[in-house]
Formats: structure tokens, C-alpha cells, sequence
């Protein structure tokens, strides 16, 4: 490893640690890919030959960093709210659907409701006439029609 190399590795486990920086941070700032900056700090013949005791301070900024996102995941890609929506605003989704001739996606990303989410509780409806008419415009537009 040149020296060149080292004190850039240096300088990424630094950055880490003086802002406690994600590995898209660092690659940010640095201009460096982000599978650079994870074989700077996680292959063995690189951080961790260079200097132990800033390795081992990077894993735990690392892990800190992790348990954090683990604790935010359901905030950060979770969508807007939950869905609660009564069997009224479920009829008002469908006669949408039925009269616009939109598709289960176009629903969703209107409603803001998960895909898989509204159509089980579109086929769920108590009407079976209307859930026999929606699923034909499901099956058109899952044929292209």
C-alpha cells in the first residue's frame, strides 16, 4: 500500500469520526466511491493494519450510526400516516378507480395508500358486484388494454 493510499484512509477514518459521517457522507466529501470508502475501512489489509485503535472507533461510530437508522427506519421510509381509511372513503377509491379507469399504482401513489394494502381491502369490500367490476379493470390493464 503506498503512503498516498494510507494517509487517504487516514483522512476517511478522520472524517468519520470527527463527524460521526455515514459512508454516502464520506464518499460525498471525498469524491470517492462508496465500495472505496468500505474497503478503506473494512478490508483487513487496510484500517486496521494502519491503526487499530481509530478502526475500532470507526466500527463504532459505525454501529451507532446502524442501531440509529434501525430506530428510524419505520419514520424515514414509512409513508405518510397509516391507513385507516373507513369503507366509505374505501367505495370512494373504487368508484375512482371504476370512472377513471385508473390503474391499482395510479390509486395508490393518489391516495397515498400501499399498493398491496388497497387492494386488499378493495377485494375485501363488502360489495361484490364492485369488486367484480374493479378486478375486470385490473385484469384490462394488467393485459394492456
Amino acid at each position: 500500500m503506498t503512503v498516498e493510499v494510507r494517509k487517504k484512509i487516514l483522512e476517511v477514518a478522520k472524517y468519520i469520526i470527527e463527524n460521526k459521517a455515514t459512508i454516502e457522507d464520506v464518499s460525498n466529501h471525498f469524491n470517492l466511491s462508496k465500495s472505496t470508502i468500505k474497503k478503506y475501512i473494512n478490508d483487513k489489509d487496510k484500517l486496521i493494519s494502519i491503526n487499530e485503535d481509530i478502526y475500532n472507533m470507526v466500527k463504532e461510530i459505525q454501529k451507532d450510526i446502524i442501531h440509529e437508522g434501525v430506530r428510524l427506519g419505520g419514520k424515514l421510509s414509512s409513508r405518510k400516516g397509516t391507513f385507516k381509511n373507513s369503507d366509505y372513503e374505501i367505495l370512494e377509491i373504487i368508484e375512482d378507480i371504476i370512472s377513471n379507469s385508473i390503474t391499482l399504482e395510479e390509486a395508490s401513489i393518489k391516495y397515498d395508500i400501499p399498493t398491496s394494502t388497497l387492494y386488499e381491502r378493495i377485494i375485501n369490500y363488502d360489495d361484490k358486484q364492485l369488486v367484480s367490476d374493479i378486478q375486470i379493470i385490473f385484469d384490462n390493464h394488467k393485459k394492456g388494454k
